[in-house]
């Protein structure tokens, strides 16, 4: 009768799940050769047996490990997972050289490479024996392919393992191998799980001036992996998605005129799914002209342009306070030389109705 090994069966039900899932955690090692934590706590890693020519360090992006002796390791920080179901670890294990397994009659020197996980504090568990590449006590071992001890390794291998469902999962690569041209190399460590979005976080939009202040909290978005802010004027006509980056929980929005403005705060997970707040209305009312006006001298003229959307009030005054001038740039590309004035400092003050925009000093010579 046929039959179907335990861990092929595992194996077909995982990349069956790999489908849906989303990626909660990666670490690709796409970093500077010698790298040998990660930033934030991300990753940790010892050799306490690297001696002058050995290394367990990351080189052309994997975390590698040569001639590392007795025991080496690799390990992941914290991993939340609190609300996935579901969760697969994946990694990639690969090897050059000859390593060493039960076959070799070397008595304990044996080389492996071993994954194990815990979740919550709890016993790290080890996955042992993948994919027949491996041994009682290990996850894979030289000498050994598809389980017939030989002089022959496993090479490459995608290794999966299930934790159970906890809050939290960390996860540890133990090396071994003691020859100048044995390498393991581990790489694209990855976290997938069916996470579920949350979907009452905090959101808050209010006016400020001639923007519009727009604050949430990261840390209630957990298992987020993107966010996006759309505003609209028209409750029933198209969204406007705002073009930044929204990991810092804080964003000023410009709104190009006065009114009524909606905003949403959607979050989303890897695959493009996306949840949405609840519209939050303000009303903005204190857009000016937001451009800047130029002035300058053009032989014996002052000049002044402007692009703008309003008319503007320009006036020219003595350091005394005496006016000289005072005259309107309507809206739009306006440009307007004020002559007969003599040399000398005098201030220009630039308002709209009785908003006042910009004052600035100009020296004419």
């Amino acid at each position: 009768m046929f039959r179907i090994s335990s861990i092929l069966l595992l194996a077909i039900i995982v990349f069956a799940k790999l489908n849906s899932q989303s990626v909660i955690w990666n670490e690709e090692f796409n970093l500077a050769d010698g790298t040998t934590s990660g930033s934030a706590g991300k990753w940790t890693s010892a050799c306490t047996s690297c001696v002058a020519g050995d290394w367990l360090e990351v080189r052309s992006g994997k975390f590698e490990a040569h001639d590392v002796n007795d025991w080496a390791y690799w390990q992941s920080g914290w991993i939340d997972i609190a609300g996935c179901d579901d969760v697969v670890i994946t990694l990639d294990a690969s090897e050059t050289g000859d390593h060493e397994g039960p076959g070799c009659n070397c008595s304990i020197n044996i080389d492996y490479f071993d994954v194990f996980h815990q979740v919550n504090t709890g016993p790290w568990i080890l996955l042992e024996d993948w994919n027949g590449d491996g041994e009682s006590g290990h996850t894979l071992s030289g000498d050994s392919v598809n389980g017939s001890y030989n002089d022959s390794d496993w090479v490459f291998t995608t290794a999966m393992d299930t934790p159970s469902t906890g809050d939290s999962v960390r996860i540890r690569v133990e090396f071994r191998n003691s020859e100048e041209n044995e390498k393991m190399m581990l790489d694209n460590v990855t976290v997938l799980g069916n996470c579920a979005l949350p979907r009452s976080p905090g959101f808050t939009v209010f006016e400020s001036g001639n923007s519009a202040e727009i604050h949430w909290n990261p840390s209630e978005f957990q298992g987020v992996h993107s966010f996006r802010i759309a505003r609209n004027k028209n409750p029933d006509g198209q969204l406007e998605f705002l073009p930044a980056n929204f990991s810092s929980g804080k964003y000023p929005d410009y709104p190009p005129e006065n009114g009524k403005w909606q905003y949403l705060l959607q979050w989303g997970d890897i695959n493009g799914n996306f949840i949405e707040s609840e519209a939050v209305e303000i009303e903005i009312s204190k857009i000016r002209n937001q451009t800047n006006l130029f002035c300058y001298q053009i032989s014996e003229s002052i000049a002044f342009s402007r692009s703008a959307k309003h008319d503007t009030e320009i006036r020219i005054s003595d350091l005394s306070g005496r006016i000289l001038l005072c005259t309107t740039l309507p809206a739009g590309e306006s440009k307007i030389f004020a002559e007969g004035i003599p040399p000398g400092m005098y201030l220009i003050q630039i308002s709209e109705g009785s908003y006042p925009l910009q004052t600035q000093l100009l020296r004419k010579y």
